[in-house]
């Protein structure tokens, strides 16, 4: 294929992956409330106010280093965070595309190489995970160039992207290792110098880290575990139904697919058996996870899933000659037809995100600005849902669950979720009366010291509202 064709192409496929997530995200409007610590994060830090949620507070709440730099380099020059969150994953949404195109043509696709990056474009559970705010797309970006890298035996630039993915989510360790484990089984001494390779990139970091925070461990890990051990965490068997999305007969169809056209790459094509493991550990870990499994942990193996469920055609090809002679026209109408089940696959997903989104941000929008009004500068806001919250409140934030506030974990960990308000005795609280860890609201020790000021709720949802207290001098 001519330089000048490839380009074309891959501007085809960017501009088409950006063009079918811009318009999710113009009908949904969604952004998840975890990404807004992220901004709030890289705000500090592009106003120069150090690495921190709260000022003067050190605590390593968010996961992904990366990502917050790359929002506060741009936010320093004045683009606002949320609309740089955006761009960054748009971009890498659709070099993501790209690689699977890469990949799928180096595999051996050929006329059916448009089928994954179709699928990959318009998947009902990558669209809101790559347009909701979170680091999610630029780590699915770096995963799946370091599998493409090794595939085309470039451990270098593999263990680099692996490396990189570190920074972005603590999971690219896993891809990291695995890459490491098995260059090392095939050549033991190249895979010395991918190790330092690999300490190089994350050294700075570590070294930063452990001297700012005291530790290069997120403590919104610890957090988690401490909080949705108790509360929120589902049974085992729901983990994976959610995480193989078998609640809808579209997980069902992906994955019969995916066996099928896995187990054909692997035999015929020589791909997939270190993409295989890496997956599978993920799927294992979130199944038996004892905390919350979030939408966006489920993402990044779904382009090299895509692939595998996509190989199914090559199947079919080679056993219908018509199929393996398909024609440009042919293409084009298989293309539209799985272009419309996709867009049918989504109607529901659309619906359900523009939905949440509406009620989050009436609820939320309505304490932000009771906030602005009631509380002063200095006073300190607990809360459950610290990202949206906390972003636009510009107060100092009590973390209930902990991810930003330290000293909830231990509450936490034995149920004491009136405690840490209790002895923390922060001016405010924000809290949904239906949360489990709200069942103090009617003590007699809490009545005494809160008064209630006020209730958030939404005419879309009257189950999920919010309350407002305010302490008594």
């Amino acid at each position: 294929m001519r330089l000048s064709k490839r380009i074309r192409l891959y501007s085809i496929i960017l501009l088409g992956t950006v063009a079918a997530r811009l318009f999710f995200h113009a009908l949904t409007r969604f952004t998840f409330d975890d990404a807004f610590i992220t901004f709030r994060y890289a705000a500090n830090l592009a106003a120069g106010n150090g690495f921190v949620f709260n000022l003067g507070d050190r605590v390593l709440g968010t996961t992904t280093p990366l990502f917050t730099l790359i929002l506060a380099a741009l936010g320093a020059i004045g683009v606002p965070i949320p609309t740089t969150a955006l761009v960054v994953s748009l971009l890498a949404s659709g070099l993501t595309a790209i690689f699977i195109f890469r990949l799928a043509d180096s595999i051996g696709f050929g006329r059916f190489t448009f089928v994954p990056v179709t699928l990959y474009v318009l998947f009902p559970r990558l669209l809101p995970t790559d347009t909701g705010g979170m680091e999610t797309a630029l780590f699915t970006l770096l995963v799946t160039a370091a599998f493409y890298y090794q595939y085309q035996r470039l451990p270098m630039h593999a263990v680099i992207m692996a490396a990189l993915a570190t920074l972005v989510r603590p999971e690219g360790l896993l891809v990291l290792g695995i890459l490491l484990a098995y260059i090392g089984l095939r050549q033991l001494r190249r895979v010395f110098a991918l190790a330092v390779m690999a300490v190089l990139i994350l050294l700075p970091w570590v070294v930063f880290a452990s001297v700012y925070f005291g530790s290069p461990i997120p403590n919104s890990i610890g957090a988690k575990l401490a909080l949705y051990s108790r509360v929120w965490a589902s049974s085992t068997s729901d983990n994976f139904i959610f995480v193989m999305g078998w609640h809808n007969p579209f997980g069902w169809v992906m994955f019969a697919l995916a066996v099928v056209g896995g187990w054909r790459l692997m035999r015929k094509y020589q791909f997939g058996r270190l993409e295989f493991v890496w997956m599978l550990v993920t799927i294992v870990a979130l199944t038996f996870s004892s905390t919350l499994v979030f939408r966006w942990y489920i993402a990044p193996i779904y382009p090299i899933y895509i692939l595998f469920a996509s190989a199914s055609v090559l199947i079919l090809a080679d056993k219908w000659r018509m199929l393996a002679d398909v024609s440009r026209i042919q293409q084009l109408l298989i293309g539209a037809v799985l272009v419309i089940l996709l867009a049918v696959a989504n109607y529901p997903t659309v619906r359900n995100y523009r939905h949440e989104w509406d009620v989050l941000s009436t609820i939320h929008d309505g304490v932000i600005r009771y906030i602005h009004a009631n509380a002063d500068e200095n006073d300190v806001v607990a809360t459950e849902d610290l990202g949206y919250v906390g972003y636009y409140c510009e107060r100092r934030i009590l973390d209930r669950a902990g991810l930003v506030s330290p000293e909830a974990a231990s509450y936490n960990r034995r149920g004491d979720y009136m405690g840490l308000i209790i002895d923390s005795r922060p001016e405010w609280l924000v809290i949904s009366p239906s949360d489990p860890t709200a069942g103090f609201l009617d003590s007699a020790a809490f009545t005494q010291l809160y008064e209630y000021r006020k209730t958030f709720a939404s005419p879309l949802l009257d189950a999920w509202e919010f309350n407002i207290y305010h302490r008594m001098e």
